[in-house]
């Protein structure tokens, strides 16, 4: 299978850096700046050593309007998913393969956390002490997977396409694992990480496509034709569910060979 592929081995057809920057661009500039600020003091502090408050004060937001946006602390966290999600699906359908778009879509989320790198790591540290903050996160992330794995073309249809979705689910926190360690600059071992993920999916037959629609043949000539005089017909009987065949004779009869109209008795 041909494809563009970079020395490592990674396709090129994406660009994971613009993607994020999209998404940035259209987000509100309220939701980002309060995110920024939240990140970064997370990052310094830990996730839950701060509050909105300090985070509004931070980024110089009214703390009443941040109050009214964002009543409970973890929508801030379901904002930035929004974002990778928004980054991901703004790439089209670049690849060829399931895989491939896979590939692109997961490392579009990667760099929009990339922006926000020590305040998403701090979140991931906090998570096990924080059930329903983990709970949350991960209907969140589910939810994201679906949207990637309908986008990407992956079957997810019946009893094996919610064993897909899980593996799916698998292979994006194996990844997000392997960037929380990553110290390269230009996120090798994530990708080398996402990659290997994938490969084994693909081994296992988890990245099944969904199947071409079929196309609807053109009605052939003898369904098309007009009945006529002599002509043989079909006609489906839609309440018995049967075909009943009929045959149209033409029969030529003068008028003078009808019988004379003779009146009823009285």
């Amino acid at each position: 299978m041909e494809s563009d592929m970079q020395a490592g081995g990674f396709p090129l057809s994406f660009s994971a850096e613009r993607a994020s920057e999209t998404a940035m661009v259209g987000a509100d500039n309220f939701d980002l700046a309060l995110l920024k600020a939240a990140m970064d003091l997370a990052g310094r502090e830990g996730w839950h050593r701060f509050s909105l408050v300090m985070a509004a004060q931070a980024a110089g937001l009214a703390v009443v309007e941040v109050r009214n946006r964002y009543p409970f602390k973890i929508q801030l966290l379901l904002t930035l998913n929004r974002m990778a999600d928004d980054a991901a699906l703004g790439e089209g359908n670049g690849g060829r393969t399931v895989r491939e778009r896979l590939f692109e879509r997961f490392m579009c989320r990667i760099d929009v956390f990339q922006a926000f790198r020590e305040g998403v790591r701090a979140v991931m540290h906090g998570l096990p002490f924080d059930p329903p903050l983990a709970a949350g996160l991960g209907a969140a992330t589910f939810d994201s997977m679906k949207w990637m794995a309908d986008s990407a073309g992956l079957d997810c249809r019946g009893l094996g396409g919610a064993v897909r979705l899980q593996a799916l689910l698998g292979s994006w926190t194996h990844t997000l694992r392997a960037w929380e360690r990553d110290t390269t600059p230009d996120l090798t071992e994530t990708m080398q990480a996402l990659d290997g993920a994938l490969d084994r999916a693909e081994r296992l037959g988890l990245l099944k496509p969904l199947p071409e629609p079929e196309s609807v043949s053109p009605p052939t000539d003898h369904e098309t034709a007009p009945s006529g005089s002599g002509d043989r017909t079909e006609r489906e009987d839609f309440n018995s569910g049967c075909v009943t065949e009929t045959f149209v004779m033409e029969t030529e009869e003068d008028d003078d060979d009808l019988p004379d109209y003779v009146p009823p008795p009285l």
